[in-house]
């Protein structure tokens, strides 16, 4: 039996650690930050067989990923998940078999029988709670941001008493109150209704117990549940004992043992001749570990039974190998790690000292997610050099690691662009050095590396760290910026290019020197729709106003991730991503399909780290059910929702921060609510944003255009509106690179009709 780890992704600008774990017969993935998806598509590995999905934390870092993933493994067989309801509104899948299943936030007890969180053919996985040292002067608070508690009072929701069913209580509530209000149940009846969401959202959904351990389960077919009552109402707040704190240094997080199967050694051929064992079903038995009896001639010739058994014949087996995933983000969680490793504590089996010689299981390879200052302490270096001379520990530590591309297929598309138009088409931002490197890091374990993507980790047969070449051959960008040759197109290319910068000019609608809006600049961060692709991200689109700051339509998975590699996060650039961050005044979401805003709570999570803060609020403009879903989410981690945030978040707009006239919202016809928006300028100009819609004469009045609008009707949209020009985005993915058969020939009066690509810029229109 095969299996490894594997580097999917690792710590950049645009993605987030996660590692997988292959067996030939499933596949286990840990951590599942944005991207996740994408990842597994520039890598080409597949993610089918996916068994069960771990988080050692919730939230936007380690799990924003989780609902764009879960909706593309729908035809992709079963997976365990601990899954969050604030999904309800745009996940939604009858055919995927998913089984969440939660760990408790509690220290286990030094007398605590150890028992795996899950369990199949191929893995027992443990898990050990981190519950970080919490300042005895942080203050606590109320709603649904800011609460905190000290983890050391977090109890134990291990043991609970029988549940009533939730269309029970719903009923009950009902003719009690009048209506269902599922924001007014705590404990063990808002566990309840969460869990009835989930089955919901996945009617074939199996929802275990927090101390129950699952194993590997048939697929079932999925039977279409009703709505209950209080759906499209807020979830219950989360008590602090089931996602602890959402203030992120005093977040608990979950370090993960998986020990892989006990491989039997191989069968002796010769031995099992010499001993007269036949060949046929009773070798079966026989490497089944069952004892066998055969009848054989004795010295004499006379006929005997003799008893044969497994070791007779079979090698030793081969011991059981472990991985460590350990999340470290604070140096406040390093006590609360080195404790679950003390002594008697579930994980000191581990430890060089206990497993050293020991049958039981061997470490073999130990990934560190670590936050800042960590890998430097002296206590956590002392920590790691308590396991064996013969572990791997494979580090992720934004000190300590590059920055290079991840999606290499688009950059490396864009950076053949780049040769024909560096302005409209600039290179995204990388780089290859290190803030410090981690060889010189005084202290570490001999066999310390940084975690790179592709990096491939043989636990059977075992072997050293090595990077997957297959996957890294598809990586044409690196080789080619770091050739001392230019990149050469083809002459033709080049031709072509200038004869279509000469038509577009010819066709320029004349008017004066400084039109209106000249100097507005519009930067498609994703044009695909659905799903994300090697080449295109999903729907989000930046403008900019100058002198006035940035508006953001729509913010897919993703985004904040193609905003760093647009603007780059060196504080030394002078419009970096945090000074773009800043100056982001107002976010758009059209509707609440996952391709349009599951990324937005990414980048509210990320503004809140601002120091100092931003000088204005930033204004999100959305329907009811996007406000609802960024207040639950809200229970999980800061967004900047609460009025004494740093960097607060506005749910109404301010025109006069962005110089404009007015925003207006359209309703647009899609297969939910879906909104148009029409941004007027004081100076004169105005943009059309329309969402996803089929042909609407609505937009097009109010502007003076599967549920898409097709190329044709598009255009036809635009040209009735009389706009100056059109910007196609939100590409099929059956259309990764560029669209067939979209331009049209160029009529007198028509518009300037421009392709939207990935981080292109467009200006002076």
């Amino acid at each position: 039996m095969f299996w490894n780890a594997s580097v999917l992704s690792t710590l950049s600008s645009d993605t987030e650690p996660t590692v997988v774990l292959t067996f030939d017969s499933a596949k286990y993935i840990f951590n599942v930050g944005e991207n996740t998806t994408r990842a597994f598509m520039q890598s080409r590995q597949n993610w089918k067989k996916t068994r069960a999905i771990f988080l050692t934390s919730v939230g936007t870092q380690r799990a924003s990923g989780l609902p764009g993933l879960l909706m593309t493994f729908a035809d992709a067989g079963q997976s365990q998940v601990h899954i969050a309801a604030s999904m309800r509104k745009y996940t939604y899948r009858e055919n995927i078999f998913v089984t969440p299943s939660e760990i408790p936030l509690v220290s286990a007890s030094l007398d605590s029988e150890h028992q795996p969180v899950y369990k199949d053919n191929n893995v027992s996985v443990f898990a050990l709670p981190i519950l970080p040292e919490a300042p005895h002067d942080h203050p606590s608070s109320s709603g649904n941001e800011g609460q905190t508690a000290a983890p050391s009072k977090i109890a134990s929701p291990l043991k609970r008493k029988r549940e009533t069913s939730p269309e029970q209580s719903s009923k009950r509530l009902s003719t009690e109150a009048g209506i269902f209000i599922p924001g007014s149940l705590n404990g063990e009846m808002a566990q309840a209704w969460r869990q009835l969401v989930i089955q919901t959202m996945f009617p074939a959904t199996q929802v275990a117990s927090a101390s129950t351990n699952q194993s590997g389960l048939g697929k079932r077919k999925g039977k279409r549940i009703s709505q209950p009552p209080g759906l499209n109402k807020s979830l219950p707040v989360p008590e602090r004992t089931l996602v602890g704190s959402s203030e992120p240094s005093l977040k608990p997080t979950v370090a993960f043992a998986i020990v892989g199967p006990r491989i039997r050694g191989k069968f002796d051929e010769q031995k099992a001749v010499a001993l007269g064992l036949p060949r046929g079903p009773i070798r079966a038995r026989l490497s089944r570990g069952a004892c066998v009896t055969v009848q054989v001639k004795d010295a004499s010739g006379n006929d005997v039974i003799r008893e044969i058994k497994p070791e007779d014949c079979i090698g030793e087996s081969v011991t059981p190998g472990v991985v460590l995933l350990l999340d470290t983000p604070t140096l406040a969680h390093i006590p609360g790690l080195l404790s679950g490793f003390a002594d008697s504590a579930p994980f000191a089996r581990y430890l060089w000292k206990y497993a050293e010689g020991s049958k039981e299981h061997v470490v073999r390879a130990i990934f560190h997610l670590c936050g800042e200052d960590v890998l430097e302490d002296e206590h956590y270096k002392s920590f790691m050099n308590d396991f064996g001379p013969e572990v791997h520990h494979i580090v992720s530590s934004r000190r300590h690691l590059p920055n290079p591309i991840t999606f290499t297929s688009a950059a490396y598309s864009q950076l053949r662009l780049n040769q024909l138009d560096p302005d409209i088409f600039p290179v995204q931002k990388f780089s290859h050095n290190m803030e410090n490197v981690i060889s010189d890091v005084a202290g570490l374990p001999a066999n310390t590396i940084p975690m790179r993507t592709n990096m491939l980790v043989s636990m059977h047969p075992p072997r050293p760290p090595a990077q997957n070449l297959d996957a890294e051959r598809y990586d044409l960008f690196h080789p080619a910026i770091s050739s001392n040759s230019p990149l050469v197109l083809p002459e033709l290319t080049r031709t072509r290019f200038t004869e279509a910068q000469a038509e577009v000019h010819s066709h320029s609608m004349p008017g004066p020197e400084e039109m209106p809006g000249k100097d507005v600049m519009i930067c498609p961060l994703g044009t695909g729709s659905a799903m994300p692709s090697k080449f295109r991200n999903v729907s989000a689109t930046l403008i900019h106003i100058p002198n006035h700051g940035y508006i953001l339509l729509d913010a897919g998975e993703g985004t904040w991730g193609q905003l760093a590699r647009n603007f780059g996060e060196d504080p030394s650039l002078p419009s970096n991503v945090w000074q773009i961050l800043r100056e982001l005044k107002c976010i758009f979401i059209s509707h609440m399909h996952g391709d349009h805003h599951i990324g937005l709570a990414k980048l509210l999570a990320v503004r809140q780290r601002l120091d100092p803060p931003a000088d204005r609020p930033l204004y999100v403009v959305g329907n009811y059910h996007v406000f609802m879903y960024l207040r639950e989410y809200a229970a999980l981690e800061h967004l900047g929702l609460s009025r004494d945030s740093r960097n607060p978040v506005a749910s109404i707009f301010l025109c006069a921060s962005l110089g404009l006239e007015s925003l207006q919202s359209v309703d647009v016809a899609h297969r939910m609510t879906c909104h148009g928006i029409i941004i007027k300028h004081t100076d004169g100009w105005s943009i059309v944003y329309s969402g996803d819609t089929i042909p609407t004469q609505k937009l097009a009045e109010m502007a003076a255009a599967k549920m898409h609008s097709t190329v044709g009707q598009a255009i036809d949209i635009g040209n009735r509106m009389n706009a100056r020009n059109i910007l196609l985005t939100h590409f099929s993915a059956r259309y990764p690179t560029m669209p067939p058969y979209v331009m049209t020939k160029h009529q007198p009066g028509d518009p300037t009709l421009a392709l939207a690509f990935d981080h292109r810029q467009h200006q002076n229109w």
